[in-house]
């Protein structure tokens, strides 16, 4: 649970950090409704994060009333009576819903990036005569897209 509280709570700290910034440069930079939908999936995010941690907590706590020397387990299944079951169901959902909606989150970059265009040039570092190639062959091979 460690993991997902790190990866899933640094993404919605992320998310806010993002948010915040997108609301700093909507007039100049991108348009007033990919800030609120932003803002709309940055909320769902951190609930379903919040409900996730909750409900986890509450699953693990009822099942160590019942069995409070046996670890939390893991997986959690219906094998056995395992009280706290369906709090882990719900805390599981939660933990999918942040995902997902982090996962939408992401894809509001899109037509951001969309802009951007990167130019780059190779140039070999060697001219011909260092290499033992004349610029006969260097020709044929430049026409042959070989260098």
């Amino acid at each position: 649970m460690s993991a997902a509280f790190m990866t899933f709570g640094g993404f919605c700290l992320y998310m806010i950090c993002q948010c915040y910034l997108t609301f700093k440069v909507t007039p100049h930079v991108t348009k007033w409704s990919v800030f609120y939908y932003r803002l709309a999936f940055t909320i769902l995010s951190c609930f379903s994060l919040l409900f996730a941690i909750v409900f986890g907590v509450t699953a693990a706590h009822i099942y160590h009333q019942t069995y409070p020397d046996l670890p939390t387990p893991r997986p959690w299944s219906r094998r056995f009576y395992q009280p706290g079951y369906e709090f882990h169901q719900i805390s599981a959902i939660s933990e999918w819903t942040c995902a997902i909606f982090q996962i939408f989150f992401m894809q509001s970059f899109g037509p951001e990036f969309e802009e951007i265009s990167v130019q780059f040039f190779l140039q070999s570092k060697y001219n011909s005569a260092e290499s033992g190639i004349s610029d006969s062959e260097r020709d044929e091979l430049e026409t042959q897209h070989i260098i």
